[in-house]
């Protein structure tokens, strides 16, 4: 039988009855509901952010879209399991199921054609959502990213929820069995993550995580389309539409002479355990071999190569711990970076608590400002309330050493002083860079001919004089061998150090930059 026949026939099946019609008005109805509930709490926490902080802008992905794809898996996981039984159970009652079966050409075909109407029918419950992103792209400016990646990866999801749903509702004449098993067992693969973060062990925990049919949706949703999520979710949906094919061919010739037995021989389990093998092979590498796509506006969800090289040294559990409440200004940025973290290193757990309702977890960790967030390996805890990319990983970066840098401060050509206080000097600079764990020493460069090998960063601040043949060396030496320099220059007359500049092709600019959130 022609394939596009049997999906005809099939797609069909969705508008002869009211089936249909009252899927697509409830989901419409739901996904409408909580598209208004999600704009109304957005509008409420606008409100009062800018009340307190005229400046913060709160991300609309943050607070609606990201939430919004969340909610529309949970109504798939609801509806995939009502969809699919009208796939088989609807056969075997119009006693047109033997019939199908019998013409052992057509297996595939009949497989495949129950999965594409099924997955179409789904596609077009999405098409009637594209409404909200529309809405808000017409009243804002949501990052268009994470509304691309949350539709390719609910459908994605879907299509996952349907081949496990086909593959059920194959052996089974009554409807509500059929759904019952299919939501337990999507529930199952739902919930194998969150019983995953209740294991110490970084690697059972990562094992049940990856597992888990949510926990690779989460990715999409923030606006980053990841290689292992995709294999993941193809290999579900290959894995269930290979047993359902499986099924099929070991179906009875007529069910109605041979009772409703399966006859399920050896060689079709062992096609089913190979293919599994086969897969779950296909996901270990994809997990050592990956790519990460960002869809982000400006990448801001993109962890650098240096930080992603600090991340993978971390060889002991380590908890990250957030002591956040939604509101807490920062909160949706931190904990992207942070299962940034969780993504490329399994060995690096994070939790959130609210110290409001989890007052004796606060005091366990003596939190007295919201926004804190607690790095904790062993007996070693730091605290941090930086919220951005580089603050976060100095601190972990803390964790991977086993004994602190140095910051050596290049003297001796009249730079700016450590111990001075005044605006003049570079105290205070200084200072920021000893909290984050670093040691400060001077270092006169008229009294080495080297900079130590120690040295994490060398700083020339401020020269007022030129420096001399050999200083110039002992400085050019270094960063040539791979060393870390911070040039800080004075606007003219100050020497300009053109001597190191002109060498590499850097260009100095007397312009000003304005950089309102610190980050340099």
């Amino acid at each position: 039988m022609n394939i596009f026949i049997m999906f005809k026939k099939d797609f069909k099946q969705f508008f002869f009855t009211p089936f249909g019609y009252v899927v697509f008005t409830l989901f419409t109805l739901i996904s409408g509901l909580i598209f208004y509930t999600l704009l109304a709490s957005y509008v409420s926490k606008y409100i009062q952010f800018t009340a307190v902080l005229p400046s913060y802008k709160i991300n609309v992905n943050d607070y609606i879209v990201s939430p919004l794809f969340f909610n529309y898996a949970v109504l798939f996981l609801i509806l995939v399991p009502v969809i699919t039984i009208q796939a088989y159970p609807s056969e075997k009652q119009g006693n047109t199921f033997d019939l199908l079966v019998m013409s052992r050409l057509s297996t595939f075909r009949f497989v495949i054609s129950k999965f594409l109407s099924t997955g179409i029918f789904l596609c077009l419950l999405l098409l009637v959502t594209v409404i909200y992103p529309l809405i808000l792209a017409k009243n804002g400016t949501p990052d268009p990213g994470p509304i691309y990646s949350g539709y390719f990866g609910l459908l994605l999801m879907g299509l996952s929820f349907t081949a496990l749903g086909l593959f059920i509702s194959s052996f089974s004449r009554s409807k509500i069995t059929a759904s019952i098993l299919t939501f337990g067992s999507i529930m199952f693969l739902w919930f194998l993550g969150w019983v995953g973060d209740s294991f110490r062990n970084p690697e059972l925990s990562a094992l049940f995580r990856n597992l888990s049919l949510i926990e690779h949706y989460y990715s999409f949703g923030k606006g980053i389309i990841d290689t292992r999520d995709i294999i993941y979710y193809i290999s579900i949906i290959a894995f269930f539409l290979f047993l359902n094919y499986q099924v099929l061919l070991c179906y009875p010739y007529t069910t109605t002479t041979r009772g409703s037995g399966l006859g399920f021989k050896q060689r079709e389990i062992l096609f089913s355990v190979l293919i599994l093998l086969i897969l779950l092979e296909i996901n270990i590498l994809s997990s050592f071999h990956f790519t990460l796509w960002d869809l982000t506006r400006g990448k801001r969800l993109s962890l650098s190569t240096q930080s992603i090289q600090i991340i993978e040294k971390v060889e002991e559990p380590l908890e990250v711990i957030m002591f956040f409440t939604e509101e807490t200004p920062g909160y949706f940025e931190v904990r992207n970076i942070l299962e940034e973290f969780t993504r490329y290193n399994p060995r690096i757990k994070l939790f959130i608590h609210d110290p409001d309702k989890e007052i004796e977890k606060a005091r366990e960790y003596d939190i007295r400002v919201y926004g804190t967030t607690v790095f904790k390996q062993g007996n070693k805890v730091e605290k941090t309330y930086h919220k951005n990319e580089m603050g976060l990983i100095n601190v972990l970066f803390r964790f991977v050493i086993s004994e602190r840098l140095k910051i050596y401060v290049l003297t001796g050509y009249g730079e700016h002083s450590i111990s001075d206080l005044t605006k003049a000097g570079i105290h205070q600079f200084m200072t920021i860079f000893s909290e984050e764990g670093y040691d400060i020493e001077r270092l006169d460069l008229n009294s080495v001919t080297e900079i130590p090998g120690d040295a994490g960063v060398a700083v020339i601040c401020g020269s007022r004089r030129n420096y001399s043949p050999e200083a110039a060396a002992v400085v050019m030496n270094y960063f040539r061998s791979g060393g870390n320099l911070l040039l800080c220059l004075d606007p003219p007359p100050a020497p300009n150090h053109n001597w190191f500049l002109e060498e590499f092709g850097i260009e100095r600019g007397d312009d000003i930059v304005i950089d309102p959130k610190n980050s340099l």
